[in-house]
């Protein structure tokens, strides 16, 4: 039963059931599966070879491991000799021998052939003995009824286990530390270094157990703080493994030398050999092991023995026995029993929790004795007489005893410390948690592994179903699709099939270690391909190749097209047709192009809607593309050319060849193989500045990539043999030559001047294409100008040196040593060179290295203009300031980097002047945004909010508004010291000149006034010239009165007698006598303020007056007259009185301004109205 339960325990054993288990499994169910006879034997075949696997990884790991110990040990034995005096050295040798031949010895056992060879250290269970030394530790493993191959008196142990005795049986190694029961300081480094290694080498259990060994006499001969110490000693040991090791292991507690408890012999002596084999002790539950109070879990098991001792006291004395045995086995339970107090303090202070270290693992206690040597202890009869004061025991009436049987010690060995070799051994909480971070670790990734793995699985199965649903639903609408009846239906309905097999072409290609194997795009690829071809054949001959077939054919039938739209339609009619083979990508980009351009004119005519038009070519694109991506597939196979028509037209378009014919072809040619222009971002590159811009890029046919690649092979090529084949023309141009193309040289010269003359125009456009982004305010100017100052980093630098590495053909160094050595001039030769040698000599100076030329110059203009700005930055009235030094004297730092700039570059480099010139002006032009944020905070603070406070709503700016406080008025019209003048003279007199009305401007530019500010300043200034006398407000004027016109009123004239008139005290009264003129003074007050006009007449009294009150009651009254200008300084004022079948009656006056400047003309403050900003 027990090497059953034994097997049972072995993980090993149980692995290989498990997979024999799995191999009868899968020929049961196999078969339902579906699964033949060979392939359920494969499949058994692979398991048992995995387990194989598994299985010798675990031997040659097991081996490995148990080498590793032996190494280390032999390793530190070698250390040890190192720092031994001489004499010392052979017996350290000798013990390091003797340890080696007792590992090769259990290595040749049974135990360690079982365990293949080197694998017996690793494999065998590990146990350690602690306690004082002569406590029968060594003698209770010599009676452990064990084998040892090689002896079992015990091996001294070396390196760190210098002070250790090593035992090796066929079935447990065990490693008496009796040696190391105080610290000893001057191995503990290579003790440390032992534990280590057994921690990394046995990495489960690095030992299956401690057994604590102390002796009956140590315990009954000791005061309490000797028990204290053994107590403290051994603890210490026992923590140190814990910490080193990282594990819990149990802990068996042996009472050694019971024989010395009197009465032990004559009590057992009778027991037969299997009797006296069995445990006398306690094995702890882990129920109790987990008890805090291990004390009284030791207290009740022992009082468990000590009542089986006293219940087997009455048959031990039932046996004949002599007088003094009798009395000895009658007292012995009561001498076992009076070891209880102290064997009780002895484990309480042994296994006293730490609450800052783990505890641990108290397995059980027992008692032993291997031989029984010396005289024994009369405990209780000492007890007794002591209790009663009675004389002692002599030590004569004691008698020494001499046997070698043991007793309770081969079944603890077998029963209890081999069978618990696979105890659960318990990690330390700090291991614990590490491991327990680890473990949830591994459960999270695999349960998210999982996850992924379900999602993988669902998310592909379930794209796949919607995939396959998506092509049979388009397969369905493009049943019935006629590109003659609706052919924009049919676009859209043969797009959504491309669209799903452009994407299931993606997904196959794109499909790697996660395609779950759900997806069964595969399956209906080419089907749906070969189906979208034959839906859009008719499209393809109708509105592609059969539009190339007309356009030939009306060329050849007399209708005009240019020799170059003929040639590309002749070479797309042969790229799908004969000349097939010759199809590559930038073929295909040809054959796009021309297409393209075909059906958009065919089509695009028929959508009106401009955004409509910019889908669907969009759409038509879309097909021709993949059309030509995969002309020559199946369904989509190229065409058979017309050769009659083919030879017409190669016939008509094939003329006489010429340099600059070839140079076309060249040329037409490159630019579909070089297809990448250079722009701003090609150039700049990771330089990069939003603040410049170009409309206009560089095709690569024009750059030294494209000149080295491909230009000059293919002149070289063409000046060699210049009746070069055309494949698209048919046939050799072999008719009679110009003479130029006769000659190699002239030839070559040709197309270089005429390809370089284009090369320059084409990088010059570039230059004189480039831009600027406004700079925004000063702020961002700033952050700009920093980042154009850089010499290094400059996105103005970088263009120019890369154009300048573009336009240099010629080696500089070369080219200067050779000018040196023949003393001819250093200018370049090269046409590029020669054309852009300013160019070169602006950004590079004299020399072609990494120093720079007079562009340092203007970079250095830069510097100072970021400063400028870093210190007009978040500023704005520095920056009002600035510009008013700039506008009023010309003087500063832009004025002088634009002088600067001006001057450092030739007059040719115009285009390179504009790019530096620029920048300067944003610059301005940033300053006068802060400025004007500045002029126009300060108008709405210090003018406009005034006005709408003070006036605005006021007569007479608002017609019914109440009468303005004339103090007011003057307050903020007053030419000298009011609100609108004095802000003028101090904000806006540099910026604005008043005769006429207009800004003042450095190169173009100045603040911005708008047409309502210049209106409001140009009548303010009028009400200041014409109001104010002397910085007073003051009208002088003279009034005369007219004789009444009067109407017929049934048949008679109304007679006025008197005419009444009344401003601010002055008094007219008039009775149509002669007139004469009146002097008044406005806003002087003679009387009551307020302006009146009336009349009276004859037989009617009064008519309804003119009344009105208030400091502008006279131009309320002027509002209501008809006023006429006969002169500058005349005017004629009519006021008409009139009543209804009573009178009808006008009254004039005659009002003589002081000056031509006066405010008397109709509604003359009535415009005035500030606007809420200047510009």
């Amino acid at each position: 039963m027990s090497l059953i339960l034994n097997l049972l325990k072995s993980q090993k054993i149980m692995i290989a059931g498990g997979v024999i288990l799995v191999i009868v499994m899968i020929f049961i169910f196999g078969g339902k599966l579906g699964l033949t006879t060979t392939e359920r034997i494969l499949i058994s075949a692979l398991v048992l070879l995995l387990y194989l696997i598994w299985y010798l990884f675990t031997m040659m790991k097991e081996a490995k491991s148990a080498g590793n110990i032996e190494q280390s040990i032999g390793m530190q034995a070698d250390d040890q000799m190192q720092s031994l005096r001489p004499e010392k050295k052979a017996e350290i040798e000798q013990f390091k021998k003797q340890l080696e031949e007792a590992i090769n010895s259990l290595k040749k056992s049974k135990l360690g052939r079982g365990k293949v060879g080197k694998s017996a250290l690793y494999a065998l269970p590990w146990y350690m003995f602690i306690g004082p030394p002569a406590a029968g530790k060594t003698t209770a493993i010599q009676n452990s009824g064990l084998e040892f191959p090689f002896g079992n008196d015990g091996l001294k142990g070396v390196g760190g286990t210098r002070n250790c005795d090593w035992f090796f049986s066929n079935r447990a190694i065990f490693l008496d530390t009796a040696g190391r029961y105080t610290t000893e300081t001057e191995d503990r480094a290579e003790w440390i270094s032992f534990l280590e290694v057994l921690k990394k080498n046995r990495k489960k259990k690095p030992i299956n157990g401690v057994l604590i060994g102390i002796g009956i006499d140590e315990i009954l001969g000791a005061q309490p703080e000797a028990l204290e110490t053994h107590a403290k000693n051994i603890r210490q040991r026992i923590d140190e493994l814990i910490e080193h090791l990282g594990i819990r292991f149990p802990v068996y507690l042996v009472f050694t030398k019971s024989d010395l408890l009197q009465g032990f012999v004559e009590y057992f002596g009778d027991f037969s050999h299997g009797e006296r084999s069995q445990i006398w002790g306690s094995t702890f539950s882990r129920e109790q092991q987990n008890n805090p109070d291990l004390k009284s879990v030791f207290h009740q098991e022992f009082e468990k023995l000590y009542h089986s001792l006293s219940k087997m006291q009455r048959a031990r004395l039932s046996l004949p026995l002599k007088r003094e045995q009798r009395r000895r086995v009658f007292l012995f339970p009561h001498q076992f029993n009076s070891l209880r107090d102290k064997l009780n303090y002895f484990v309480g202070e042994l296994f006293q929790p730490n609450p800052y270290q783990d505890s641990p693992i108290f397995r059980g206690f027992y008692f032993t004795s291997g031989t029984q040597e010396g005289i024994p202890l009369n405990v209780a009869i000492e007890k007794i007489a002591n209790q009663f004061n009675l004389p002692s025991l002599s030590e004569e009436e004691g008698e020494a005893q001499l046997e070698t049987k043991n007793y309770f010690i081969r079944d603890l060995f077998s029963n209890v410390l081999i069978s618990d070799q696979n105890y659960l051994v318990g990690q330390t909480s700090r291991m614990a948690k590490q491991k327990r971070i680890l473990r949830y670790a591994i459960i999270g990734l695999s349960t998210l592994f999982l996850g992924l793995f379900i999602l993988g699985v669902s998310q592909d199965f379930v794209g796949s179903q919607i995939q396959l649903g998506d092509v049979s639903e388009s397969v369905e609408n493009i049943k019935d699709v006629d590109w003659n009846a609706d052919p924009l239906q049919a676009f859209n309905k043969t797009d959504e099939l491309r669209g799903l097999i452009e994407k299931i072409s993606m997904e196959e290609e794109e499909s790697g270690i996660f395609d779950w194997g759900m997806d069964r795009g595969a399956d209906v690829l080419e089907p749906a391909r070969k189906l979208y071809f034959s839906k859009t054949e008719s499209f393809q001959k109708n509105y592609l190749y059969s539009q190339l077939e007309k356009k030939l054919k009306g060329f050849v039938n007399g209708l005009e097209h240019p020799r170059e739209q003929i040639y590309n339609a002749l070479k797309a009619y042969l790229l799908v047709g004969d000349e097939f083979a010759r199809l590559d990508t930038n073929s295909k980009k040809f054959l796009l192009k021309e297409f393209s351009a075909s059906v958009d004119d065919r089509i695009l005519k028929m959508i009106p809607a401009s955004t409509e038009r910019e889908n669907l070519r969009e759409l038509i694109h879309n097909h021709i593309k993949y059309i030509i991506s995969n002309l020559g597939m199946p369904g989509n196979e190229q065409i058979k050319n017309n050769a009659q028509l083919v030879k017409s037209v190669q016939n008509l378009i094939r003329v006489k060849p010429s340099i600059e014919s070839v140079y076309n072809r060249i040329k037409r040619t490159g630019m579909e193989v070089l297809s990448a222009p250079i722009g701003l971002r090609q150039l700049l590159g990771t330089g990069y500045s939003s603040s410049i811009k170009s409309d206009f890029e560089v095709p690569a046919f024009f750059t030294k990539n494209g000149w080295t690649q491909y230009v000059k092979n293919e002149i070289e090529n063409e000046s060699e043999n210049p009746g070069k084949d055309d494949w698209v023309l048919g046939e050799s141009i072999q008719q009679t030559l110009p003479k130029a193309m006769l000659n190699k040289d002239e030839m070559s010269k040709t197309l270089q001047r005429l390809y370089f003359t284009e090369y320059n125009r084409m990088w010059w456009q570039f230059l004189r294409s480039i831009k600027y982004t406004d700079f925004g305010n000063v702020s961002t100017a700033a952050q700009v100008m920093n980042n154009f100052s850089d010499p290094t980093n400059s996105p103005l630098v970088l263009i120019l040196k890369n154009v300048a590495l573009e336009t240099t053909f010629e080696d500089k160094l070369a080219k200067l040593a050779d000018d040196v050595t023949s003393q001819g001039s250093s200018k370049p030769t090269h046409p590029v060179d020669r054309e852009f040698s300013n160019l070169h000599e602006f950004v590079f100076g004299q020399s072609s290295g990494e120093s720079l030329g007079k562009i340092a110059g203007c970079l250095e203009q830069y510097v100072y203009l970021a400063g400028v700005l870093e210190s007009l930055r978040g500023d704005s009235e520095a920056c009002k300031n600035y510009s008013v030094r700039i506008i009023k004297q010309g003087a500063g730092e832009l004025p002088t980097a634009m002088k600067e700039i001006q001057s450092s570059l030739y007059p040719s480099l115009l285009a390179i002047r504009k790019i530096f010139e620029t920048p300067v002006k944003n610059v301005w032009l940033a300053i006068m945004r802060d400025t004007q944020e500045y002029l126009n905070a300060q108008w709405r603070l210090r003018v406009y909010d005034h006005y709408n406070r003070t006036l605005s709503s006021f007569y007479p700016f608002t017609e019914n508004g109440m009468d303005a406080p004339l103090e007011d008025f003057e307050e903020f019209f007053n030419p000298e010291v009011g609100v609108l003048w004095t802000f003028f003279n101090d904000e806006l007199d540099d910026f604005v000149n008043k005769d006429p009305w207009r800004t003042n401007k450095w190169e173009d530019v100045g603040i911005g006034l708008s047409r309502k500010m210049i209106n409001a300043l140009s009548l303010a200034d009028d009400i200041g010239k014409t109001m104010f006398k002397s910085g007073v407000l003051n009208l002088s004027f003279q009034m005369k009165p007219m004789r009444p016109v009067s109407q017929l009123i049934g048949g008679q004239k109304p007679i006025v007698e008197q005419i009444y008139l009344y401003i601010n005290g002055f008094e007219d009264k008039y009775y149509s006598g002669s007139p004469y003129w009146i002097d008044i003074n406005w806003p002087i007050k003679r009387g009551k303020a307020g302006a009146k006009l009336n009349i009276s007449i004859r037989g009617q009294g009064s008519a309804q007056e003119k009344n009105f009150d208030g400091e502008w009651a006279f131009f309320r009254l002027l509002d209501l007259a008809n006023i006429e200008r006969k002169s500058s300084r005349l005017y004629q004022m009519s006021w008409t009185f009139a009543k209804k079948n009573k009178y009808d009656v006008r009254v004039a006056y005659e009002l003589r301004a002081s000056s031509t400047n006066n405010p008397f003309k109709q509604g003359y403050l009535k415009p005035f109205n500030l606007p809420k900003k200047i510009n």
